[in-house]
């Protein structure tokens, strides 16, 4: 067996990253879906329903993630605890998993 790309998605449902190494713990690799989108009252949103979550794009950072929306651009979100809420344009809402 031959491992031939190592993707990683911070946010569920948006597109993912590629690197060149990955540390792997028990819980996974670090910023693999930690995130995810929600609407105000707290329904998660996934690429089923919204399959253009796809086009988006999310780069983790130390201070939070920055997204950037198919026509380019972009929303800073900056690193919460795990039951904050940061709204972002479109209705939704990211939260730390």
């Amino acid at each position: 067996m031959q491992l031939t790309e190592i993707v990683y998605y911070p946010v569920k449902s948006m597109r993912g990253l590629n690197a060149e190494a990955a540390d792997i713990r028990h819980a996974g690799m670090p910023h693999d879906r930690e995130w995810l989108v929600a609407t105000p009252d707290g329904m998660f949103l996934t690429a089923r329903k919204l399959p253009h979550m796809l086009l988006w794009q999310a780069e983790p950072h130390s201070d939070g993630l920055t997204l950037t929306a198919p026509d380019g651009s972009r929303f800073k979100v900056p690193q919460m605890g795990w039951n904050q809420v940061r709204q972002v344009p479109h209705g939704g809402a990211v939260h730390p998993v």
